[in-house]
């Protein structure tokens, strides 16, 4: 009597538990299709005050190139130099090793003041890390680094890129839903558990059924809906005025000598605009105005400094891939992008030409680094390695991540 009766509960259970699953991604699914409401978080929607990143982040592939806009940035303030040594033959490029990032201010001292949150400092010191020998914290003026190495072997900045990724999806996304996620992963899987257990029955097993398809369901949407956690208020604003930055760019009227030394050459960069960059490299040529920051072995001329600056963006876009893009319209919320690097066996963050230098380990150790769970990672395992959380983009392993962002 005891067996039967538990028979005929384990399908009910199984559909309450289904339904929870159900309800906790379809009541997330209304809420993140509604506009939202006002910013109550007074973040900064200024694109020039933001950051590169912060833009790179609401504008979408944008944020592969922000460590290059922001090194331009920095040229264009004094404080890096990059100096041109290729020799070039018509038609040839030359190689990107020829081309160095040279520390061009007062010698700095880098590790209390990165400490202290001076973003120009961070950027400095984590681009010249692989210079600094035995640990030291001093950057001499005059530091130089080929611009093809400035990626490999450099934990420092990874570390500031995941750190600066973090701030900017605390900033300009909506909170990650947690306790939806975990309701409907635990409810879903009860769902599909009891629901197959309760296969076959004695008794009619629709209800098993119906519980399994919903359960699978909902935990499908769960895992889909954790790479498509949307902009909040400030994000869209941030990514409508960038938007006019952008568009400003493309028109052909930047073409005095001026432009170059102004913002344009870090906003074409990090926008992927080629027209802005080079009319104002032609705008350079034709006044004789040449950059500050642009030491070149060979005479100056408008196709050379577009070539470098096309080289220096090839070699310093972080391998960062984004997630899927399920709206594709300026008034979408969606299409933020997500770190999920090389998920999996053996990832790495940096990775090019197969020089690995941040790695993750095997099943769901996270993609950043070392450790279990995804705590030190981009990722972390299981259900939910695609969003930031915790205290990685995903913290912890398994079928959902803790904390929330």
């Amino acid at each position: 009597m005891e067996t039967s009766l538990g028979s005929a509960l384990l399908p009910l259970i199984a559909l309450a538990a289904s339904l929870v699953a159900a309800v906790s991604v379809g009541s997330l699914v209304v809420a993140w299709l509604r506009k939202p409401g006002p910013d109550q978080t007074a973040a900064i929607t200024d694109p020039r005050t933001a950051g590169m990143l912060a833009v790179g982040f609401v504008s979408g592939e944008a944020t592969r190139r922000w460590l290059v806009a922001t090194v331009l940035e920095l040229a264009e303030a004094g404080v890096i130099a990059i100096d041109d040594r290729r020799g070039l033959r018509d038609g040839d490029e030359g190689r990107a090793r020829d081309i160095h990032l040279v520390f061009d201010a007062d010698s700095l001292m880098v590790g209390a003041s990165a400490d202290a949150g001076d973003p120009s400092t961070q950027v400095v010191a984590s681009v010249f890390a692989p210079t600094q020998a035995g640990g030291s914290d001093l950057v001499s003026r005059g530091a130089s680094i080929e611009v093809d190495q400035v990626l490999i072997r450099n934990r420092p900045l990874a570390w500031l890129t995941r750190d600066r990724l973090l701030d900017a999806a605390g900033w300009y996304r909506e909170r990650r839903p947690v306790s939806r996620f975990r309701a409907a992963t635990i409810g879903g899987v009860i769902g599909v558990g009891l629901g197959l257990l309760s296969l076959p029955g004695p008794e009619d097993d629709s209800i098993a059924w119906i519980a399994v398809v919903v359960g699978a369901l909902a935990i499908g949407l769960r895992v889909v809906l954790s790479s498509w956690v949307p902009l909040n208020a400030a994000g869209l604003e941030l990514r409508e005025r960038a938007m006019r930055v952008r568009e400003q760019l493309a028109l052909p009227n930047t073409r005095t000598a001026a432009t170059l030394h102004g913002s344009v050459l870090p906003w074409a960069v990090l926008f992927g605009e080629s027209g802005a960059i080079e009319r104002a490299a032609e705008a350079a040529e034709r006044f004789r105005t040449p950059p500050d920051w642009y030491r070149s072995s060979a005479p100056f001329s408008s196709g050379r400094l577009v070539s470098c600056i096309a080289l220096v963006s090839a070699q310093l876009s972080q391998p960062i891939r984004l997630g899927p893009r399920p709206v594709v319209t300026p008034e979408s919320r969606f299409g933020v992008p997500m770190v999920a690097d090389h998920r999996g066996w053996g990832g790495a963050y940096f990775d090019a030409n197969g020089a690995g230098a941040v790695h993750g380990g095997l099943g769901h150790t996270g993609d950043f680094g070392a450790g279990t769970g995804g705590v030190m990672g981009y990722d972390g395992g299981g259900f939910g390695g695609t969003a930031y959380d915790g205290g990685s983009f995903d913290g912890g392993g398994g079928f959902d991540g803790g904390g929330g962002n």
